[in-house]
């Protein structure tokens, strides 16, 4: 059965941004995010071993999220037009340099990579895992992706003091709770990393945990309004028909298998199945010029988990 990991590109990057310490070039470029990207990707392969990967990318304004609210993601957005200082600006546009670079030695590396105008990641990506066949790997450092969890798909998270391993078979014990349900408390609590507000103040995690294990579902829960609506307020807040308008809403914004698009579909099937050419020779170059000793060094096994993709690689259908 063939297996395909899946990279959230976009948010690796920035969590590699902060992370990792610069790293300059001989031509001056800074080149930390590119290597640490790169290393992470090959990590990555050689952990899992698939038959091909995929690399996800953001790519413009999420137009579709903020038509259903406005706030969505309005401060990054703000951020990004309005830079807090010239540092800020320069480390932007510098995070955008090296993500042009990481895109071009993809190329050269047999990666199918996927990126639409105006769609986020996110939404690339759960649409591979619901149309590519096979097993599927998603590695990201976004708890969103945890949703997609089920017989067919991991999702790994690398960038962590532990890195962890989510299946079907360790969710609930991970969690307390399932896949779907892991959805609905969000959009019931809100992300203010994302600009969404929680359905009622006071009610957090905790108290949205609570209710989704004894009730099993977000509709169970609105079945027992009036029996919550006794309890105390951090309960009972949650089930008001404002609340409720509020999680209707952020169930559009934060649930991934509302997201359809045949057209996107299509896509990413040629994404994956296309052949690509592994080019050797370039990705060499690239590290002589860059400078990259330690990838020099062990060249042969490094790229290697990229050699097991070429092997794998087929013509489109």
């Amino acid at each position: 059965m063939m297996k395909t990991v899946i990279i959230d590109a976009n948010n690796m990057i920035w969590r590699i941004a902060k992370k990792m310490p610069v790293l300059t070039a001989p031509d001056g470029n800074s080149v930390q995010i590119v290597y640490g990207f790169l290393r992470a990707v090959r990590s990555s392969l050689e952990m899992f071993e698939p038959d091909t990967a995929l690399v996800a990318w953001d790519d413009g304004i999420p137009v579709a999220r903020i038509e259903i609210w406005e706030g969505y993601k309005r401060s990054r957005r703000e951020k990004k037009a309005e830079p807090r200082s010239e540092f800020d600006q320069f480390q932007f546009e510098d995070t955008l340099r090296q993500m042009e670079v990481i895109k071009q030695t993809l190329s050269y590396l047999c990666v199918a990579q996927a990126c639409v105008e105006n769609v986020e990641a996110d939404d690339i990506i759960a649409i591979a895992c619901r149309t590519v066949e096979g097993k599927k790997v998603v590695v990201s450092a976004d708890h969103d992706m945890l949703q997609l969890v089920d017989s067919n798909t991991k999702v790994y998270f690398p960038l962590t003091k532990k890195p962890e391993l989510y299946t079907h078979e360790n969710f609930y014990e991970k969690t307390s709770l399932t896949p779907r349900q892991f959805v609905e408390v969000k959009a019931m609590i809100g992300d203010g990393s994302d600009g969404i507000p929680g359905i009622a103040k006071g009610f957090g995690q905790k108290s949205a945990i609570e209710l989704m294990k004894k009730y099993g579902s977000a509709h169970n829960i609105w079945e027992h309004r009036e029996k919550i609506s006794k309890m105390p307020k951090r309960y009972a807040s949650a089930v008001t028909k404002e609340a409720w308008t509020l999680f209707s809403r952020n169930m559009l914004l934060v649930d991934l298998s509302q997201t359809h698009s045949n057209t996107l579909a299509r896509l990413i099937r040629k994404d994956i199945t296309e052949h690509r050419t592994l080019d050797k020779i370039a990705v060499r170059e690239y590290f002589k010029e860059q400078k990259f000793a330690s990838l020099l060094k062990s060249f042969a096994s490094w790229i290697a988990p990229f050699e097991a993709l070429k092997r794998h690689s087929r013509g489109p259908k």
